[in-house]
C-alpha cells in the first residue's frame, strides 16, 4: 500500500503485521478513484466533515466549542473528522483552537457560494420563507 509502513511483531511464535498509513494517505486512502474532485468529495462527504468546516468559517474554536457547535457530536467522531481535515490541509490546530488554513478559507468561500446557490434554488432565505410565486417557479426577487 503506497504511503504506508508496516511493523511486524513476533508474539508467541506468530507474526502480527500492522499497517500504518500517514494521516494524508488515511484521509485520502478510502477513495477508489484517481480523479481529484472525487477524492475531495469522498473526504468532504464523510459524516460531520462539512459541518465542522462550516462552524470554523468565522474563526478558531476549541475542541469543546466546536463539538457544541456541531450539536454535541461524539468526541471520537469529531477527533476522526478533524484528523482527516488536518491531513487534507484545510484545518490546523493553533494556539486558539482549530481553525481553517488558507486552503480551508478558500474552501469555505466555495461552501458559502454553495449555500447561496441552495437558497436561490429552493427559494428559501435564512428565515425559511419561500420566494417562489405561482406555478412558474420564478422568484419574487427583483
Amino acid at each position: 500500500m503506497p504511503g504506508s509502513a508496516s511493523l511486524a511483531i513476533q508474539a508467541r511464535g506468530a507474526t502480527l503485521r500492522y499497517m500504518f498509513r500517514s494521516a494524508y494517505t488515511h484521509a485520502m486512502g478510502r477513495s477508489r478513484t484517481s480523479r481529484p474532485i472525487m477524492r475531495v468529495l469522498d473526504v468532504l462527504g464523510r459524516r460531520w466533515a462539512l459541518r465542522a468546516l462550516w462552524e470554523l468559517r468565522h474563526g478558531a474554536l476549541t475542541f469543546r466549542a466546536l463539538r457544541a457547535a456541531c450539536d454535541d457530536i461524539s468526541p471520537s467522531s469529531l477527533n476522526q473528522r478533524l484528523a482527516e481535515l488536518r491531513a487534507f490541509g484545510v484545518v490546523v490546530l493553533g494556539d486558539d483552537g482549530y481553525c481553517l488554513t488558507p486552503a480551508g478559507i478558500r474552501l469555505s468561500r466555495i461552501m458559502l457560494d454553495l449555500y447561496h446557490w441552495a437558497e436561490d434554488q429552493t427559494g428559501e432565505s435564512k428565515t425559511g420563507k419561500t420566494g417562489k410565486t405561482g406555478k412558474t417557479g420564478k422568484t419574487g426577487k427583483t
